[in-house]
């Protein structure tokens, strides 16, 4: 909130842009986290995000709004008349963001990860509590308030007043000339630029480390090594080893093969130790020889074997109600490693698979424990991460395509969005950060939020071509128009987005990083590579020399 409030105060200059903002997002996040108590949710790592969701999606719309007012009635108008056209201007852009940002969240529902499936609907009616916020709160605030136009605010039309142009309008400036003089040569170094990255995203790393991702100095990341290190490993596999009948446990064959698993297991750069029943017989065998060394092995006799097991059983042990099931059919082995990345676990199944086939296959075995668990968690948020981003993809699309009614339009209007993602996902497989559960999300989040700002600038670019019927002219007024507040808005998400990077985790930070890296590399697409996608299609239709009012 601090870096919020930071930059609304240099991005709007005025107590109005400033407090109003503040306050539209901070209830509808009171508004949107006590829906948790009422849907009966629970709070959780992924939940704590949606504050931060919230922050970046509801600041736009109010941005936008008081941009929008103050520009029109620094011009001359009334204030009701600047209310009416700001309501006009920005209802269908800010209501079709809502909506494309709510899709992009909602993708997440229909996964079966229950936090996942929270997080999408929560973070989707919170994108709209922040619409129906901005409309019955901002807007009657800012109709009752004592607004004193700023020249920052602005917008250099034909016809407007003179103003001081700042730093936010060079930038502003400097993509117009690039995209009036090279809109070709901007598309053509698109494709180009998301070549590689999207080359390097077949080399993204789909795996979750909660220790690893800790620094090396965190008290928590220090006992953990010192479990490692010191007291045989902090992490636990179990391997059931089936035999499908009655006493096969109790199988010279069977044990053998055990045994030798656990020789392999102990052998494993990753394992540390490992028990299993095997190791009480030969403990046993070992006694009932005076227990010399030599005998620590499996006995070479199925008689042996039982008689082995009767003399525990008579005994009263207790020991193999652990790792050995009651009928005898299966056994139970304990892997102790260290902390393992869910990497690491999926690494060692597959080796100790490979090695069960190829040497004994006679036996049967099946992974189980939290360690396992949490890698087939990880590997089926990579599976829903694609189909997440592919039905926001389509629905968004769908929505852009309905509403501008144009399948151009709508297509065009997604090539901007998708770079983003591409570009953000190949800087981090570069970098060789783990995607993990928290970044698994951040495609259908980027899509969705960027979405925003090429909705209000297409919207407003098709406005004034109605307007003009010139694309050139057009584009100018649009930029000039929209594309301060679009650097406003990106400014402040990615300050929002900034406080992760606060996180002890690696997850979090990196998902701060990448995820402004995306709103950045979105804001440049918004700027250079949408207006020259639409100068060089045409998807409005063909020039004209009298334009009409729209």
């Amino acid at each position: 909130l601090i870096g919020m409030l930071i930059m609304l105060i240099i991005t709007t200059r005025s107590i109005i842009g400033t407090v109003v903002p503040l306050l539209t997002v901070f209830l509808s996040i009171v508004l949107t986290m006590g829906l948790y108590q009422i849907f009966g949710f629970t709070l959780n790592m992924l939940a704590m995000m949606i504050p931060i969701l919230i922050l970046c999606v509801g600041i736009g719309d109010s941005v936008h709004l008081i941009a929008e007012f103050r520009s029109l009635y620094v011009n001359g108008m009334s204030k009701t008349d600047a209310l009416r056209k700001t309501l006009k201007l920005t209802t269908l852009p800010m209501c079709l963001t809502t909506l494309t940002t709510s899709l992009g969240f909602a993708s997440f529902i229909f996964t079966d990860l229950l936090p996942l499936r929270e997080l999408g609907l929560q973070a989707a009616i919170g994108a709209v509590i922040a619409l129906v916020m901005t409309f019955i709160f901002a807007l009657p605030v800012l109709s009752f308030s004592m607004v004193k136009p700023l020249k920052a605010f602005v917008v250099a039309e034909s016809g407007a007043k003179e103003r001081h142009f700042d730093v936010f309008d060079h930038m502003v400036n400097f993509f117009n000339g690039l995209v009036l003089k090279y809109p070709k040569a901007i598309i053509l170094g698109t494709v180009v630029a998301v070549g590689i990255p999207a080359w390097g995203m077949t080399g993204l790393k789909i795996e979750t480390a909660f220790i690893q991702d800790l620094p090396k100095d965190d008290p928590l990341r220090q006992d953990f090594d010192f479990v490692d290190s010191r007291m045989g490993g902090s992490m636990s596999m179990e391997i059931l080893v089936e035999t499908g009948k009655e006493n096969g446990v109790k199988d010279l064959n069977f044990i053998n093969g055990l045994d030798r698993l656990q020789g392999f297991l102990e052998s494993h750069p990753l394992v540390l130790q490992t028990s299993s029943f095997v190791d009480q017989l030969k403990q046993m065998n070992r006694a009932v020889h005076e227990n010399n060394d030599e005998f620590y092995a499996v006995p070479k006799k199925k008689e042996s074997v039982s008689e082995l097991l009767l003399l525990y059983e008579s005994g009263g042990g207790k020991e193999f109600d652990r790792l050995v099931s009651f009928a005898y059919d299966t056994a139970h082995v304990q892997v102790r490693t260290v902390s393992l990345s869910t990497a690491d676990v999926r690494k060692l199944e597959n080796d100790v698979y490979e090695f069960v086939r190829t040497n004994v296959p006679w036996l049967n075995i099946k992974f189980t424990g939290a360690s396992c668990l949490l890698t087939n968690v990880a590997d089926y948020l990579s599976e829903s991460e694609l189909y997440s981003f592919i039905y926001a993809f389509v629905t968004i699309l769908i929505v852009m395509t309905i509403v501008f009614r144009s399948v151009k339009i709508g297509l065009l209007a997604m090539i901007p969005n998708v770079v983003p993602v591409v570009l953000t996902l190949g800087l981090v497989s570069f970098a060789g950060a783990r995607v993990n559960m928290v970044l698994v999300i951040l495609a259908p989040i980027i899509l969705g939020v960027c979405i925003d700002d090429t909705i209000h600038f297409i919207t407003r670019y098709r406005y004034f071509f109605n307007e003009c019927g010139d694309y050139a002219t057009a584009f100018k007024r649009t930029s000039l128009s929209v594309g301060r507040v679009l650097i406003f808005t990106t400014m402040i998400s990615g300050v929002c987005l900034l406080s992760f990077m606060n996180s002890k985790f690696a997850g979090p930070f990196t998902f701060a990083w990448s995820s402004v890296t995306a709103f950045i590399i979105a804001l440049v697409c918004d700027l250079a590579v949408t207006p020259a996608l639409i100068m060089t299609f045409k998807p409005f239709g063909p020039e004209r020399t009298g334009g009409r009012t729209a």
